[in-house]
């Protein structure tokens, strides 16, 4: 089970928290810094862009956010959520927490009588058609070239993922699909791959870890035990070091990836 945020100061913050709890994790509303210690993942809501990037401020959240989403904590900002976290904000010189390389354009689609929704198949997330509710939403006008597009509507981005940082302009949380609060987690295993990628002394193929001049499946200590490392059919690493669970949302634990880029340091020493 996983610990998933959600900023609290407005939006459809119960909304939220009814789709991660029926996923089976835990939800817990945010409202001060100290409750973004021991997340496994924050969700930012719809809003008020420019209220919710204050009250960051008045509480003494920005920072600390902002830090911990650097640091790799999976974020996922839907509409107002976006705008705060992107880098650039057209025609605006705001910029909030200002750590996803995109360039957002604020009610993009017009006022609230413009709102609209929309049926489209988003094969990254889901095999299934997704309902997108637009409400007075932006959309991206640029990324940069870590930003992977997940899906446009008529020619613009209203979805986006850069590593374990995950845009929308739509509201999944106002519908019953909970395809999105699922493909939360899959962030973070993305950014725990390309992390362990850039690392010296390992090569990642596919999903599958080797130490150099290693074997798959696991990584040898020092002391030629096996730690972590061990693969699912999914080839999902998970936070169990004894064995593997095939789960498609299971992601590491802070300690398993203590463990991992401690080996993967540990390879390197002794193919020097």
């Amino acid at each position: 089970m996983m610990k998933i945020g959600i900023l609290g100061f407005q939006g459809a913050v119960v909304e939220h928290q009814q789709h991660v709890e029926k996923l089976g994790h835990e939800s817990v509303v945010v409202r001060y810094s100290q409750q973004l210690d021991d997340l496994n993942g924050i969700i930012l809501p719809g809003g008020e862009s420019t209220t919710m990037g204050k009250l960051l401020c008045s509480t003494g959240m920005m920072e600390p956010l902002k830090n911990k989403i650097q640091a790799g904590l999976p974020v996922w900002g839907t509409c107002a959520g976006m705008i705060l976290l992107a880098k650039e904000l057209v025609n605006d010189p705001v910029r909030h927490l200002g750590v996803m390389d995109i360039a957002v354009k604020r009610n993009a689609y017009g006022t609230q009588i413009d709102s609209f929704d929309v049926d489209v198949k988003i094969p990254e997330v889901s095999s299934s058609v997704i309902p997108l509710v637009f409400i007075r939403a932006p959309y991206i006008t640029k990324t940069g070239e870590k930003v992977s597009v997940l899906c446009q509507v008529d020619g613009h981005v209203v979805a986006a993922r850069e590593e374990h940082m995950l845009v929308t302009s739509f509201h999944p949380e106002l519908t019953d699909c909970s395809a999105f609060h699922q493909y939360l987690p899959v962030c973070a295993k993305n950014k725990f791959f390309a992390d362990l990628g850039r690392m010296p002394g390992i090569l990642v193929l596919g999903q599958f870890f080797y130490g150099e001049g290693g074997s798959p499946d696991f990584f040898h200590n020092n002391a030629g035990s096996n730690i972590g490392g061990f693969h699912c059919r999914c080839h999902i690493i998970t936070c169990c070091q004894t064995k593997a669970e095939c789960c498609n949302h299971c992601i590491p634990c802070s300690t398993d990836v203590e463990n991992l880029f401690r080996m993967s340091r540990d390879v390197n020493r002794r193919n020097v």
